[in-house]
């Protein structure tokens, strides 16, 4: 998996927690609300960005495809990428777009509970010029090129994964390559390559009418196998602390997985799941041990509070030998 050459195309974004100690909050000059005292400011890389840190923490080179804004959160994001081993040099900058964020505001200090105020939203709310999408496009042959695998994505209605790359991506998923693609919404357009929906996003993409709370394992897998006969795609249906199922050539198989023991944190663990699933398949693994592999990955991340964290191939082995003995 070390040798893995990965490509990342996805909407890239920028988190920022802003820690804000109320004990020394006082009322504003300006209006009638007390402030909020930021202490620390933690930037990361988010969305598509921390699945390319995640790829790049086992070890492989790792290129990350995206746009950024001619903005802050853009600087920031193209400061931040190489320090987590992530090259930079298939980032397109545009001033017709914005650099999407995620900012989170977090109040301690007057109780043990820390108070997460509304998030605040950077996002693109028009779609891509077709300059930028051509320029996009251009790139994604280059690196096409040069990687082993790719991961793709596609979160925000308004993203960099137009029509033309979609069906770029999965041009390559059609000739072998390993494209592994994580989608909110748009899962379905995506055909020839291996799909990883939760249980809703599955469900809607093939077409069924399901209660994802209450459904069993076998309704499930007649999803994933729907969805993979509809896409003709390998569907890895992920189930959280139940695990994930894996569809692929008319059979469906259960991969469970452990869950880890609290405290846990969720955030940044499908991305991890996602880049050590992929490495394993581009480096000869089946579907069940790549799954496996991807399982261990998050149980590292989800152990790690606060942080949208990754996992390297010392920790997995860890988290292997933890499970061997429990």
């Amino acid at each position: 998996m070390r040798e893995v050459r990965v490509g990342v195309v996805a909407d890239a974004a920028l988190d920022v927690y802003w820690d804000a100690d109320m004990t020394l909050s006082v009322l504003a000059r300006e209006n009638p609300h007390h402030i909020l005292p930021i202490v620390r400011e933690r930037p990361a890389p988010g969305g598509g960005c921390h699945a390319a840190a995640c790829a790049a923490a086992l070890g492989g080179p790792t290129w990350q495809l995206a746009v950024l804004g001619d903005d802050w959160r853009g600087r920031e994001l193209a400061r931040l990428l190489p320090d987590d081993g992530v090259s930079t040099d298939f980032l397109l900058v545009s001033p017709e777009r914005v650099t999407n964020a995620f900012c989170k505001p977090l109040r301690y200090g007057l109780c043990e509970v820390v108070y997460e105020d509304p998030h605040l939203y950077f996002e693109n709310r028009t779609p891509t010029p077709p300059a930028v999408e051509a320029a996009l496009l251009e790139r994604l042959d280059i690196l096409l090129g040069q990687v082993d695998a790719v991961l793709a994505a596609d979160y925000h209605v308004y993203g960099m994964l137009t029509a033309p790359l979609r069906e770029r991506l999965c041009a390559a998923g059609r000739a072998g390559m390993p494209v592994m693609v994580d989608s909110r919404t748009r899962i379905a357009d995506y055909h020839n390559v291996i799909l990883k929906p939760n249980e809703l996003e599955a469900a809607i993409a093939a077409g069924l009418t399901i209660n994802t709370q209450e459904a069993s394992l076998e309704q499930l897998e007649a999803i994933a196998l729907e969805l993979a006969r509809k896409n003709e795609a390998t569907v890895c249906l992920t189930l959280g602390a139940r695990g994930c199922l894996w569809a692929e050539g008319g059979a469906a198989r259960h991969i469970p997985t452990r869950p880890a023991p609290p405290p846990v944190d969720i955030v940044g663990a499908g991305d991890a799941f996602a880049a050590a699933c992929l490495a394993a398949l581009a480096a000869g693994a089946d579907g069940s041990e790549a799954a496996t592999i991807g399982h261990l990955a998050a149980g590292v991340v989800v152990r790690k509070i606060g942080v949208t964290g990754t996992a390297s191939p010392e920790e997995i082995l860890a988290r292997f030998d933890e499970e061997m003995v429990s």
